[in-house]
């Protein structure tokens, strides 16, 4: 038998309530309630205003792409009388003869690259090479100008105001290319 000292002692057991329902059930319903009528309503007008802002933002999209589309189409389209027209297709012709000379490194650089570094001035002379940098400073303004009109598209420089242009891409060309030196320092060679 157990002694009644320790009956007294120990802690009483806990049982579950009677009987046991289990978990409750899931509140299937939307907004606390039955959905209805009025949850069908509100889910369609949700849809319909996604719908509605997922078109418009195409369309707002469609736009901005047709208006940079006129806009490039506008820049490569002027008339030859145009001295933006002449500008900007004489400064492409003096990049491509840089770049001709110089190697395809010089696709990249900007105009002030070119005025900062010596090469062009030594291969072609100080006075062209001024030139040259004048030439394509204005042919920027022309290509980034847009609608404003700089200088250069305001007929003050015309195809007649480039007698040296010829003279100095006969320059770049006809220089001689400097010789391939091998760059390597592979074992100390």
């Amino acid at each position: 038998m157990i002694p009644t000292s320790d009956v007294a002692t120990r802690a009483p057991v806990l049982t579950p309530p009677r009987p046991n329902l289990g978990p409750l059930p899931l509140d299937e319903s939307l907004f606390g309630g039955e959905i209805g009528a009025r949850g069908i309503a509100v889910l369609v007008a949700v849809a319909v205003a996604m719908l509605v802002a997922a078109y418009l933002m195409i369309q707002r999209l469609r736009r901005r792409r047709a208006a940079r589309a006129a806009k490039l189409h506008s820049m490569s389209a002027h008339p030859p009388n145009d001295p933006r027209g002449q500008l900007i297709p004489a400064s492409e012709r003096v990049r491509e003869a840089l770049v001709a000379r110089f190697g395809p490194a010089w696709h990249a650089r900007t105009t002030e690259e070119i005025e900062a570094g010596p090469e062009l001035a030594a291969t072609c002379g100080p006075d062209d090479a001024s030139r040259l940098i004048t030439l394509l400073r204005d042919a920027d303004r022309a290509k980034f100008d847009g609608d404003r009109r700089s200088d250069a598209s305001q007929g003050k420089a015309t195809d007649t105001d480039w007698p040296w242009l010829d003279g100095a891409l006969t320059a770049l060309a006809s220089a001689s290319a400097p010789a391939a030196t091998p760059k390597s320092r592979i074992n100390g060679k």
